[in-house]
């Protein structure tokens, strides 16, 4: 057991620590002990500010050793090499003095103890005044480096913590500056959310299909994390540069903001007038409650919205309507729609190259399965069920490709049309076709939210409590229709002014395909 301990530290990794370890050990040598009698205690970036794991793990070595007994002296460059915290300091004198340890400080010259084992009056006074110091010392320092931090924040400097927001680079002079690549990923990510089309695990989907890097996985905690951090747009404290404008940033909350609705069954299944109905009274969406759409706020009994139209009816008019845009826009696409078609298509192909890649991965996944099972580290059971869940996850990619494939189709189909005038018009058949042939409830939807921008609601004012209902398209257009749900009128849906038969339009459910996500 060594006699004598020589304390050393520094509080950053980047100090020199060696000369330290040098000096003392040398000064400890004209003090009369041989170097092979101390033991050095100590590391670089042992924080005494803020009593980090390194700090406290060293302190902790030098209390075990002297607790163990044969410990005369501890010695040390200046009380501050000890620590910087009052409490830690006194406490560590007291433990000094109640083991009969002497404490020798080189700078200034300090001893704890007289030669009879007594305390040194004078050092009690010196080590409460240099303590003090030391405290008021690293108080400065600490408020020198918040406002250096700040200035530098203001600045647009990065000011260290790990790894610069996704998005952000930090140049040779230290300004955090957009990431040419990473940036492109985030302004990608406000783009197709503001469009309305995704939820978060549909956006983390098409992410994924297009192949585009992150550096880590694409989940929904990471892409929440991106949509609602204000930096992207400029308003946080750090002054990140912006990579979005302040429009496109806020238009995104609002949508992540009317996706939160509780105990709506949309969840599960697809609704076409979902966050297309505005309620008149109180400005939130309406949405599902089994068979009807209501204020969003009803269930919290804070609006005493009266509207309750039926979905089947609701979402069977807005698809007669949505066809009808559907078809217009397919046969009047022109040539101004050729580089829009191209960008699509750009698109699908790269998701097609991505979903084909990840055959082999799901390939490699299997191989590695099997050979976990083969040397006995995973059971059976655990196998057969991460086999079934890779097989499984292949199906739909498979499934997914196909979809992508015929889209490809479809949009080089619709390209060569554009080129070729003379034959554009005869798929007018063929559209409405295809559009009337259309029962998967997911695929409808879409085709509504793409082609609707919003629907108003109202009471007739003929008193026979019926729905005034418009829909207006993404292009200005509009369609109006007045829909009666009483048994006792005759005449139930009138569009546009014209008479009609309203079980013409309403959606049967039960013949729809997928209409569940279950």
């Amino acid at each position: 057991m060594k006699e004598f301990i020589a304390i050393i530290r520094t509080s950053t990794e980047r100090q020199e620590i060696e000369s330290q370890r040098k000096e003392l050990l040398d000064f400890i040598a004209k003090d009369g002990v041989d170097k092979s009698r101390v033991e050095v205690i100590g590391e670089a970036g042992a924080s005494a500010i803020k009593l980090d794991e390194r700090y406290r793990k060293n302190l902790e070595k030098v209390y075990s050793i002297i607790k163990k007994g044969g410990v005369k002296c501890v010695y040390a460059w200046a009380l501050d090499r000890i620590g910087r915290n009052e409490q830690v300091m006194f406490s560590f004198k007291q433990f000094l003095i109640d083991n009969g340890v002497n404490l020798k400080i080189v700078n200034p010259s300090l001893v704890l103890l007289n030669p009879d084992g007594t305390v040194n009056s004078g050092m009690e006074i010196a080590f409460s005044l240099y303590v003090t110091m030391s405290k008021q010392e690293m108080e400065q320092k600490q408020s020198r480096f918040k406002r250096a931090k700040e200035r530098n924040r203001e600045m647009g400097k990065y000011c260290g913590g790990g790894q610069p927001l996704f998005g952000y680079t930090v140049d040779d002079n230290g300004f955090l500056q957009p990431h040419p690549e990473d940036s492109e990923v985030i302004r990608l990510i406000f783009e197709l959310y503001a469009t309305g089309k995704y939820s978060i695990k549909k956006l983390v989907k098409e992410l994924e299909e297009r192949g585009v890097n992150m550096h880590h996985a694409i989940t929904r905690p990471y892409v929440c994390r991106y949509l609602q951090n204000e930096s992207y747009c400029g308003r946080s404290k750090y002054h990140y540069p912006a990579i979005v404008s302040e429009e496109l940033f806020d238009r995104c909350a609002q949508l992540r903001k009317d996706n939160k609705i509780m105990l709506s069954r949309e969840h599960h299944r697809y609704y076409f007038a979902s966050k297309l109905i505005t309620c008149p009274k109180c400005g939130h969406k309406l949405v599902s409650y089994g068979r009807s759409y209501k204020c969003s706020y009803h269930y919290y009994h804070k609006c005493d919205c009266p509207y309750a139209p039926s979905v089947n009816v609701i979402d069977g008019l807005l698809w007669h309507y949505a066809k009808q845009l559907e078809t217009d826009m397919l046969l009047n696409q022109g040539k101004n729609d050729l580089k829009k078609l191209n960008e699509e298509l750009e698109i699908l192909r790269n998701k097609e190259k991505t979903l084909i890649s990840q055959a082999s991965l799901t390939d490699t996944k299997i191989e590695n399965t099997k050979q976990l099972y083969a040397e006995a580290l995973i059971t059976r059971e655990k196998f057969d069920s991460l086999i079934a869940k890779h097989k499984e996850a292949d199906k739909e990619r498979q499934n997914r490709l196909l979809e992508i494939q015929e889209s490809i189709h479809a949009i080089e189909a619709s390209i060569e049309r554009i080129n070729n005038p003379d034959g554009f018009f005869e798929d007018l058949s063929d559209i409405s076709f295809k559009l009337e042939s259309i029962r998967q409830a997911e695929k409808m939807s879409e085709i509504v939210h793409r082609q609707i921008k919003e629907v108003s609601l109202s009471y007739t004012n003929d008193g026979k409590r019926g729905y005034n209902i418009t829909a207006y398209s993404h292009t200005g257009q509009k369609m109006e229709f007045r829909y009666y749900a009483n048994n006792r009128i005759k005449i139930k849906l009138y569009i546009n002014g014209i008479p009609d038969k309203l079980e013409n339009y309403v959606i049967d459910r039960s013949k729809l395909k997928s209409y569940s996500l279950h």
